[in-house]
């Protein structure tokens, strides 16, 4: 008993919950000195409608008291002064029937160069992992007096264990297989009674899921990675929360959901957001139609929740001193509505990169949700520097729009990946490693292409390692594509020890398994060399070998791509990153089940009339420009 009391606590103070007689939430809980944010205080607790607010100190001023449709909410206004001394303070709420409650409010200093924070891009390597299935850190919060689902393994769609602990205790694998960022998915509380574990549920946007730690262990697990170079996103889910989350039995406005009315499935109809030709039925049906029936969907045009969602974004950056935000479904939004948004968490932090989840499959609709930069490249866009890279010139779609984006997914490639990767013999003249090429051909219509996400999986798609039978050879090649071409490259936990599932069926459950080692009496133990068969070394290695030369070319984390088509139907594919004068380095992945022999005239613009001496990173052996070289079947070449 003593111990969920203790939980029971922790919880009320991490989420600015209050042990007072009309007052049980003040949201955010907490605030800096210094913010360039307006700050709107989300206060809830028993008849607080037409209450009268004030300070216990003078330096701040309530600008306004705004009552919600229910009585026990009021938001208020604060102009908080620059120089305000950083500390507790007291606010006193008169009700309309004389009673004076008062809750403290704390704000603090801000960490030196906070708003200026750089983030992560294409210098960087994304981990993407499931928190729940990657390791068990601490077995004894499998379960949580709070939380309607308990912990079961043996449920392959329920909660395993996994948690902050454990990702913290295996910063050191991720330190040495290369990986500079790491993205969980969703870790705020959860409260569904079954399937809980992926978090895209919210039940309070303020608390880290008690399965997974807790506030202060989130902050020490980002201290614990930024201490070895590694960042952190965040994965932030706007467009929905759960339909356990604490406020939807009493909902400060009617118009805080769309379809309050009842359970209406979204069209997912994304397209009609740019579609010349849409009906307002389908754009509708599209942004406020929910996403499942646990996902109640929000209604970002109502004024106080987007206000309340720009500040919740940049409450967890300042408080976890995270690298950047990567957000869940950003279409489903209303799009004036989520550009608002985005435009709000920049405005704080000017070089956050805030990447989308724009899920399409045409370059011209992922293109659409880019923001407002036309990008050259790292190195010569008049107006990058060490700090934006990415840096251009400001652009907008034909129809005006713009969500100010700063990194979209890129699907098609993702497309295009898995399509080659299977396609041998080449049925068609578009067919086989040449689907990339095309793919990659399409870069013009997009501002940034050297600043998009690229990736071969995600928990929301099989595993590679599944849907090649796992060909270590085409694996291997796969990798090699997504960490040496143009964009951020994002691996999915895993993958670098070709993880699939353990029945060999698909779905969710199976694509987010759990990583064999990562819990005590695991039989298998893929973190180590020792518990890895041959191939799996084979891929574990290659992969290490590339993040870490990845560290080390420039022209790989900001060098122009020159690509040549593979038109002869011979599944091989050859390109260079290039920092004229100063680096290159050259790709060559045969995807062919038989070696294939490069012939050199076809890259002589590359060399202008040189034989330079290059140095494959894989096996060491020197590649004389010129020379015979032929590339085994199904492997790759990276050299400088």
């Amino acid at each position: 008993m003593k111990r969920i009391l203790s939980l029971l606590a922790a919880v009320a103070i991490a989420t600015g919950a209050f042990a007072s007689e009309r007052i049980s939430r003040v949201e955010p809980p907490c605030w800096w000195v210094g913010m360039e944010t307006p700050l709107t205080l989300m206060v809830y607790g028993e008849n607080l409608s037409g209450g009268e607010v004030s300070c216990s100190e003078a330096a701040i001023t309530i600008a306004a008291v705004h009552d919600a449709q229910s009585p026990n909410y009021l938001f208020i206004d604060l102009k908080v002064p620059a120089g305000l001394k950083p500390g507790e303070y007291t606010f006193t709420v008169t009700t309309k029937d004389g009673a004076k409650v008062t809750f403290p409010y704390t704000f603090a200093s801000r960490r030196e160069g906070s708003a200026r924070r750089l983030s992560f891009g294409p210098a960087d390597v994304i981990y993407l992992l499931v928190a729940d299935r990657f390791s068990n850190g601490d077995p004894s919060n499998d379960s949580s007096p709070i939380a309607a689902e308990k912990g079961d393994r043996t449920n392959l769609g329920g909660r395993h264990g996994g948690d902050l602990k454990g990702i913290m205790n295996k910063l050191d694998y991720l330190s040495d297989l290369g990986i500079t960022c790491i993205w969980p998915i969703p870790i705020l509380f959860d409260n569904e009674v079954s399937y809980s574990y992926h978090g895209y549920a919210c039940a309070d946007y303020y608390m880290v899921d008690p399965r997974y730690g807790t506030n202060e262990l989130y902050k020490e697990l980002v201290s614990k990675a930024h201490g070895k170079g590694i960042k952190f996103i965040q994965d932030v889910v706007i467009n929905h929360c759960g339909t356990a989350h604490w406020w939807m039995k009493d909902l400060p406005f009617a118009d805080w959901l769309n379809r309050t009315d009842g359970y209406i499935h979204t069209n997912s109809a994304m397209s009609t957001h740019s579609d010349p030709h849409a009906s307002m039925f389908d754009k509708a049906l599209c942004t406020e139609g929910w996403f499942d029936t646990t996902m109640a969907d929000m209604n970002m045009r109502n004024p106080y929740l987007l206000q309340y969602f720009i500040q919740w974004a940049i409450w967890w950056v300042e408080y976890a001193d995270l690298d950047g935000l990567r957000v869940d479904t950003y279409p489903y939004s209303d799009k004036d509505a989520i550009a608002r948004w985005t435009l709000g968490v920049l405005k704080e932090y000017p070089n956050l990169t805030i990447v989308g989840e724009c899920w399409f499959h045409e370059a011209t609709e992922i293109a659409y949700w880019e923001g407002g930069k036309r990008e050259l490249c790292g190195f010569d866009s008049p107006t990058a520097t060490s700090d934006n890279p990415v840096a251009g010139w400001e652009v907008k779609n034909r129809d005006g729009y713009t969500c100010h984006l700063p990194m979209v997914m890129d699907f098609r490639l993702h497309d295009a990946l898995y399509a080659f990767l299977q396609n041998e013999p080449i049925a068609d003249y578009n067919g086989g490693i040449k689907m990339v090429y095309n793919s990659l051909s399409l870069d013009e219509v997009y501002t940034q292409p050297y600043n998009m996400l690229v990736f071969a999986a995600n928990h929301d798609t099989n595993r590679p390692a599944h849907v090649m039978d796992s060909n270590v050879g085409r694996l291997k090649n796969m990798n090699t594509l997504i960490l040496t071409t143009r964009g951020t490259p994002q691996l999915y936990y895993g993958d670098e020890v070709m993880l699939r599932s353990e029945d060999g069926t698909t779905g969710h459950s199976q694509e987010r398994r759990d990583f064999p080692g990562g819990w005590k009496n695991d039989k298998v133990d893929l973190f180590k060399a020792s518990g890895r068969d041959a191939a799996q070394n084979e891929m574990f290695n290659h992969t290490r070998t590339l993040l870490n030369f990845r560290k080390s070319s420039k022209a790989l984390q900001q060098g122009i791509l020159t690509h040549f088509l593979p038109n002869d139907g011979s599944n091989v594919y050859v390109y260079f990153r290039t920092i004229p004068g100063k680096e290159m380095v050259m790709v060559i992945i045969n995807n062919s089940i038989v070696p294939k022999t490069i012939d050199w005239a076809t890259y002589e613009e590359m060399f202008r009339g040189s034989r330079p001496t290059l140095k494959d990173i894989f096996t060491g052996n020197t590649i004389k420009v010129g020379e015979t070289l032929t590339i085994p079947a199904m492997s790759s070449i990276v050299a400088r």
